[in-house]
């Protein structure tokens, strides 16, 4: 080995390695840590959204990742049809979302020393107050009585009627 370092050695290993194994160690990662327990679904769908992003991108290793690759990959994303509420482009919110699961992943990268740097440090973060899809309002008073009523024939009225007095809509 030379002069290398045992951080170089690591780096030069992770090159050799498909970047699905790393993709497999990060969500094993996400599913064991202590610190910030993460649902079930929500580390599926990070899995789904990371090799959704590879595929697209036809990501063998991780020396073929590039900024440019991923704002196509969200480009992409942006073009397809969302199917929540007939929405033709993904919004601000998700592009911001799927764009944080990869650079999660990365910043894990250069924490595991597979990877010097992470090359999207530079990718545009969307303004979610210049893209809202949702217009949030409070509700009519028609619609608490309604609400408050089936809540009631539920027995649920109690926790409607704190959610309601703490703001939550």
């Amino acid at each position: 080995w030379g002069l290398t370092t045992p951080q170089d050695r690591r780096l030069i290993a992770a090159g050799d390695k498909q970047i699905r194994q790393h993709i497999d160690e990060y969500i094993d990662f996400c599913q064991n840590k202590k610190q910030i327990p993460e649902s079930i679904q929500g580390v599926n769908q990070k899995r789904i959204n990371l090799m959704n992003w590879i595929e697209y991108e036809k990501i063998n290793f991780l020396s073929e990742i590039t900024e440019v690759g991923l704002t196509n990959f969200l480009n992409f994303r942006q073009q397809q049809r969302s199917g929540r509420l007939g929405h033709t482009q993904i919004g601000a919110r998700t592009w911001n979302f799927v764009r944080s699961q990869v650079f999660a992943f990365t910043n894990w990268c250069v924490k595991q020393h597979r990877l010097n740097a992470n090359p999207f440090r530079n990718v545009v973060i969307k303004n979610t107050d210049l893209d809202k899809r949702r217009e949030r309002r409070a509700f009519t008073g028609d619609e608490i009585k309604s609400l408050i009523c089936v809540a009631k024939s539920l027995g649920r009225d109690a926790w409607y009627l704190c959610a309601l007095d703490a703001g939550l809509r």
